[in-house]
This record gives structure tokens, sequence and C-alpha cells, in this order.
């Protein structure tokens, strides 16, 4: 089957397959790297990169110890 296919494509058999896992590896990567957000997701997203919400108590706090203790 895959002599067959090669030969449709007018191809060798070594190229082929190593076209075929290229082309399997690019979509392996490419569906660890990319994230899918649903509509609603993706406006919440937009919301909070547009419009942050106030940084917590406890995060100002590891600030201040931060500059205390590192950033001298």
């Amino acid at each position: 089957m895959v002599r067959r296919a090669a030969e449709l494509q007018g191809r060798s058999v070594s190229d082929f397959v190593v076209s075929a896992a290229q082309e399997a590896a690019r979509k392996t990567v490419a569906e660890m790297e990319v994230i899918h957000l649903s509509l609603e997701a993706q406006a919440r997203f937009v919301g909070l990169l547009l419009q942050p919400p106030a940084p917590a108590k406890a995060l100002l706090r590891a600030l201040g110890r931060h500059r205390v203790l590192i950033a001298k």
C-alpha cells in the first residue's frame, strides 16, 4: 500500500515515508502547542487581558518580600 501511494504521487517510497512522518510530526506539535478555547472562554480571556483584576493581598505581600530579599 505504501509503495502504491508513493507511485501515485510520483515519489520514492523513502521520500513518501519521510514526507508522511514530517506531516505527522507537524500535526503532533501543533496539537500540543495550540490552545483551543470556546467563544465564551476567548471573550473572558481577552477581557481579563484588557482589564486585569487588582492584585490579591497575598501577591502584594509576596512582592514586598521579594523586594526586601531579592531586589535590593
